[in-house]
């Protein structure tokens, strides 16, 4: 959750979007404040105009901002983010300075070089396969899932140059059905998401990626949406 005080942290910057989706598209970068848990910290929102929400994945919609730390709470305990629901995380493989578990904390990205969030990257560069996999504490009905992939030159983490979804059923891994509009897609900077063709009961989900080569392969958050 976020606030914005009534005494300006800095000042407004107004930037034009270079790619994806929203080519073209202007936004507004504003100083604000985000409240994690019992931690308070200094952060910026990106702001799109109103029209743009369609390009932009599954979620809830904010109008108006709070300006003190008490009503980002309240929005917060009124809205909570629950970890149980990913279940047991874990990776082919993790770096040193990464965790599985990551993908699935409730922190969401400013952008796929945010290194203000931690991650989970693959370990090595010559994989031909990498997976994330969820194993839930029951079978859960799955309404949606965004993959928020991470950009790192520096470390050479890269989004993957394809992806797909299995969901364990019965103890039995099984393909993925999405819906008829929907792909896997490799955007940055936003949520790739994908819905099940049908309604879908399952008891995990794994992720399998095709790292670059050369490349390891990288994600910032994984957005899952479960239906009571």
């Amino acid at each position: 959750a976020f606030f914005v005080p009534e005494t300006p942290l800095g000042d407004a910057c107004v930037d034009t979007i270079a790619d994806g989706p929203l080519e073209g598209v202007q936004a507004v970068t504003i100083p604000s404040m985000r409240v994690t848990g019992e931690t308070v910290q200094a952060d910026e929102l990106s702001l799109v105009p109103y029209f743009a929400w369609n390009n932009r994945n599954n979620g809830s919609m904010n109008v108006w901002l709070p300006r003190e730390e008490a009503t980002a709470r309240d929005a917060l305990a009124r809205n909570p983010f629950d970890s149980s629901v990913y279940g047991e995380i874990t990776a082919s493989s993790c770096s040193a300075d990464d965790a599985a578990a990551s993908v699935a904390d409730g922190r969401r990205p400013q952008g796929s070089s945010d290194s203000g969030i931690p991650r989970w990257s693959s370990n090595g560069r010559n994989e031909d396969q990498q997976w994330v996999m969820m194993k839930f504490d029951r079978p859960r009905k799955i309404e949606s899932m965004g993959i928020y992939w991470c950009e790192d030159s520096s470390h050479d983490i890269m989004k993957p140059a394809e992806w797909r979804i299995e969901y364990l059923k019965e103890g039995e891994w099984l393909e993925f059905d999405k819906y008829l509009t929907d792909f896997y897609g490799t955007d940055v900077d936003r949520y790739n998401v994908v819905h099940p063709a049908s309604e879908l009961e399952c008891e995990g989900l794994r992720i399998n990626m095709t790292p670059d080569p050369g490349c390891r392969v990288g994600i910032l958050d994984i957005d899952l949406t479960t239906l009571a």
